[in-house]
């Protein structure tokens, strides 16, 4: 009794100091992102060149932000996308990587994204050397990355295309009115009382929550709401019949979401991106595999942003180096 009577003591006293103090206790982190609206039907966006987009959170307790925890993002080239150009007289077949805020890269250094990582290890494997480009848009989805493919296809001539795929990018924006949670970013509340069980959600991103959004993913896929994946495969086929076309190479990394990499219940949308990669001809990597062995908390960019950070970055940029190096067929 005396060893209950102190557990609930203790609880009580840090109970106080976390409400007194607000120790621990995290908060959304404010956006910058300065887009322009490239096309209006159907409607997608890319940076404004003469904008420096920013993130800025409310700490860095993981230790990956820059001082202050604000990460600008300063080079944005003239097609809106994260990086240099390519130049005029770029002689390396050019790799496009179309994605959202995971190849984009909020929250990590251009050098460190995987993008740019994985062209690094092409140069230094000594095989035939590739530009890659980054074409990653936060909020984008498969709707914006295959409208807006053929525009930059026509213009870079890429020899290969990745589309790195994330469980979301077939969820419309407009599906989102009911969503009960989201996997990647947490507005900083819980939805318990008490403070010290929210702190400890807000830490370990596990919440009363968390099985309902996964419950709502996965109805996108193989549920009621199961339309959106097909429509997203049709999207997807009639991105890659042109690229068939021109000689250029399609490829899929599916990047999974990191709030949970050992739990196992959104493998069923692995598996239904696998499944289609292999009827369409399209070669296919589970980025997931570099990452199962690994807390969630050491990829996160912050306790409540659960995108990818630099370490995450580092660890899936050898298999899309893999994956260009098949898709150039060497």
């Amino acid at each position: 009794m005396a060893v209950l009577i102190g557990l609930l003591l203790a609880v009580v006293i840090a109970e106080g100091l976390l409400r007194a103090t607000g120790a621990g206790s995290y908060s959304a982190r404010s956006d910058d992102y300065g887009f322009r609206v490239l096309s209006d039907e159907p409607l997608y966006w890319g940076f404004d060149p003469g904008h420096t987009p920013s993130h800025t959170w409310d700490g860095d307790p993981y230790g990956t932000l820059p001082p202050g925890a604000r990460m600008t993002y300063p080079h944005i080239g003239e097609d809106g996308l994260r990086g240099p150009d390519v130049a005029a007289d770029e002689s390396r077949p050019i790799a496009l990587v179309v994605g959202d805020s995971f190849t984009f890269g909020e929250g990590v250094p251009l050098e460190e994204t995987f993008v740019h990582r994985a062209e690094s290890l092409l140069a230094e494997r000594g095989s035939t050397p590739a530009r890659l480009v980054n074409a990653g848009i936060p909020g984008y989805g498969t709707l914006e990355e295959t409208a807006r493919l053929p525009s930059l296809a026509e213009r870079l001539r890429p020899r290969v295309v990745v589309l790195v795929f994330v469980p979301n990018d077939p969820i419309h924006v407009s599906d989102s009115v009911d969503q009960v949670g989201d996997l990647i970013q947490s507005p900083g509340r819980g939805e318990t009382g008490l403070e010290i069980v929210r702190r400890l959600q807000q830490l370990t991103g596990a919440s009363a929550a968390t099985r309902a959004t996964e419950d709502w993913y996965l109805d996108h896929y193989v549920g009621d709401r199961s339309q959106a994946w097909l429509t997203a495969q049709t999207q997807i086929g009639v991105a890659h019949a042109p690229l068939r076309t021109s000689g250029c190479a399609l490829g899929v990394a599916y990047f999974p979401l990191l709030h949970d990499l050992t739990g196992g219940r959104l493998d069923p949308i692995r598996d239904e991106v696998a499944r289609f990669c292999r009827a369409d001809g399209i070669p296919f990597r589970d980025l997931g595999v570099t990452l199962r062995d690994r807390a969630p908390r050491d990829l996160w960019v912050h306790p409540i942003d659960h995108h990818p950070n630099a370490r995450a970055h580092e660890a899936v940029a050898p298999a899309i180096a893999d994956l260009v190096t098949e898709l150039l067929g060497e």
